[in-house]
């Protein structure tokens, strides 16, 4: 990622998506995440929620859709409704 921000056409952008190879965007998804960037200077990245595109073709990977709802559903609203500390994931990690 370093290497790549070097390139020219890199930073002569305002904005730079960085995307998980396995990440499957919808066709509005730019349209919703730069908006918040674009309104607050002090803003640096936003970080989207993301989910299994196969979470109904196995047991396994409906288990793990369940419990990746409860970290984002639970464990992060209750950490940033109490302004305590609570781990980021992902890209933006």
């Amino acid at each position: 990622m370093h290497e790549g921000l070097r390139k020219t056409y890199a930073r002569a952008c305002e904005f730079v998506a960085i995307f998980d190879t396995d990440f499957q965007p919808d066709a509005e998804f730019l349209h919703r995440a730069v908006p918040p960037l674009q309104r607050d200077p002090g803003l640096a990245l936003v970080q989207a929620r993301w989910r299994f595109v196969n979470a109904d073709d196995c047991f396994l990977t409906r288990i793990q859709e369940m419990s990746l709802n409860y970290h984002f559903a639970v464990e992060q609203e209750v950490g940033s409704a109490c302004h305590a500390f609570f781990g980021f994931n992902g890209t933006a990690c």
